[in-house]
């Protein structure tokens, strides 16, 4: 028999032009409820009980018919869970299950609003650099009196130096033949990295006079 021939994938549907590039009015973060503060986030013991497509697509069914199952003591007998006790806990059960599709796409959503923000941010920030160092070299106060700003401004400056210096560190340990820097060991060479840019900012700051 000749075999049927295999459908083609429906193609999607291009998103719109500058639909990314939009950044959005964050909500106050007050709305996002908090879980309760002497509940346990760790979850191992409950990996492995996700639910299943199948039984997410079947859920809300299953909660449907059992409601309108009005002979249910009579046919299952006393061997079976109450079906009101049966109805609440599925019901919950799908609930959270979308809420957590919810949550997801929301963190998915927040995921691009964050990056499109911080992208807008350092290039206001690049522009702004230039215009500080001078500043600082008019009046080397302004470090002092602006400090947020100015480790800001520091930290631009050794994220793309970080960036540069690792490659080249990299390329360095490949000829050399040794493991370039990954995973731990480069976690560990940002930290050092961070904190020895703290030292140099607070190495600069001028020393507070003790008081009489």
């Amino acid at each position: 028999m000749p075999k049927s021939p295999t459908p083609k994938p429906t193609p999607r549907k291009p998103a719109p032009k500058n639909a990314v590039e939009s950044v959005h009015d964050i909500p106050p973060l007050s709305s996002i409820p908090q879980p309760p503060a002497d509940y346990p986030l760790e979850i191992r013991n409950l990996r492995g009980i996700k639910p299943r497509r199948s039984e997410l697509m079947n859920l809300g069914q299953v909660v449907k018919d059992l409601a309108a199952f009005t002979d249910y003591a009579q046919v299952f007998g006393s061997l079976a869970p109450p079906r009101d006790q049966v109805i609440t806990t599925l019901d919950r059960a799908q609930q959270w299950s979308a809420m957590r599709v919810a949550l997801a796409r929301w963190d998915r959503f927040c995921a691009i609003q964050e990056g499109m923000s911080w992208k807008s941010s350092r290039l206001v920030l690049k522009r702004l650099r230039p215009a500080f160092d001078l500043a600082v070299k008019a009046d080397p106060t302004l470090a002092s009196t602006q400090v947020g700003l100015a480790l800001l401004l520091g930290a631009m400056k050794a994220i793309v130096r970080k960036g540069a210096s690792t490659k080249q560190a990299n390329r360095q340990a490949v000829a050399e033949g040794r493991e370039p820097l990954r995973g731990k060991r480069l976690r560990a060479a940002r930290r050092a990295a961070n904190e020895a840019l703290v030292a140099q900012h607070e190495a600069r700051q001028p020393k507070k006079k003790p008081s009489r």
